[in-house]
């Protein structure tokens, strides 16, 4: 899927005018269409094949995916273009402004488009949101849980069940709240600034909530800042002045929340460490049953839960017996 997705993502920025209005004032698409090749070169150097980018990191977690990276693609006989983790691009961008360093500014401004170019990539024309429709097998399935959490940005499950799907990360159906004049933070910016960010109706999924980040805690600072307004002491006074506006953060606090048996099914260790985390610290969590595409993933999942019981199965098989 990973390999999909970038060759997706080529094939768009190669479109002419694609992200002419996206980009508007930002960047300029055509130094954003050679990006990935060139991060990808430069990493094979710099970071596949050694760990030469260790100085250009900023803190200990950039440190331990760099040599996570430098562990993961060496291993490959000839890693390609294709084969870096989407996300893994974000890191790599980082390291590279670390290293040739422009305005912050540019380098937020790259950031912000490498977001949109991963996000449309995703979202493959509408066509992700659409799985749902053929989902009827495992309708039961998902209706047996208490609650269901997710880290996919798409509502196919949302779309299949009755019951409230909580996206940890985000969703294509969720407006950042930067845009959005019915949020509260929507709605001061708006009130400060006279007006919100522009956005492009015809391409509005881009500019929903999804959460992208090279690791888990990378994620998880972006969490908290989202949500701090939310839970800010603060902004408490605004919040009980205006109850009609919306209040959206991240589920992470009905997340903590949860007890007995948790299955996880599909969840990448290497991306989603916070979520880990939060789950082995959960003491109301009884038993752990672990999903797997790749049976490599199953000694990282039990070390990074070593106060659960785990359990491991094949998710095919799962898929299978529906």
């Amino acid at each position: 899927m990973n390999s999909s997705i970038i060759s997706r993502l080529e094939k768009n920025i190669a479109t002419t005018g694609r992200y002419t209005d996206i980009f508007a004032g930002t960047v300029d698409a055509e130094d954003m269409a050679g990006l990935i090749s060139k991060l990808y070169d430069w990493s094979l150097n710099h970071v596949f094949k050694g760990i030469h980018s260790i100085s250009l990191v900023a803190n200990q977690d950039e440190f331990r995916n760099v040599l996570r990276m430098s562990k993961e693609y060496s291993e490959q006989s000839d890693p390609s273009v294709l084969s870096v983790g989407m996300e893994d691009y974000l890191l790599l961008l980082k390291l590279f402004d670390a290293q040739y360093p422009e305005e912050e500014q540019v380098y937020i401004s790259a950031a912000q488009a490498c977001c949109w170019l991963l996000l449309d990539a995703l979202y493959n024309e509408g066509r992700l949101q659409e799985i749902y429709k053929s989902m009827d097998d495992v309708q039961g399935l998902f209706e047996e849980y208490d609650s269901i959490f997710t880290v996919n940005y798409d509502t196919n499950i949302d779309n299949c069940i009755s019951k409230k799907v909580y996206h940890l990360h985000g969703s294509f159906e969720t407006l950042h709240h930067e845009y959005d004049p019915t949020t509260l933070k929507g709605w001061a910016l708006q009130k400060v600034n006279g007006s919100l960010l522009p956005i492009v109706d015809s391409k509005k999924y881009l500019y929903c909530n999804a959460i992208l980040g090279f690791s888990g805690e990378d994620k998880l600072r972006k969490i908290n800042q989202y949500n701090e307004i939310y839970e800010s002491a603060a902004t408490k006074v605004l919040r009980d002045q205006h109850p009609d506006l919306k209040m959206e953060p991240y589920p992470f606090s009905q997340f903590k929340a949860i007890s007995g048996e948790l299955d996880i099914i599909g969840m990448n260790p290497n991306n989603d460490s916070h979520i880990f985390r939060m789950i082995n610290e959960n003491r109301d969590i009884s038993k752990v049953v672990y999903y797997y595409h790749d049976k490599r993933q199953i000694d990282r999942v039990k070390a990074m839960l070593p106060e659960k019981t785990v359990d491991s199965l094949d998710v095919r098989r799962l898929w299978d017996s529906l």
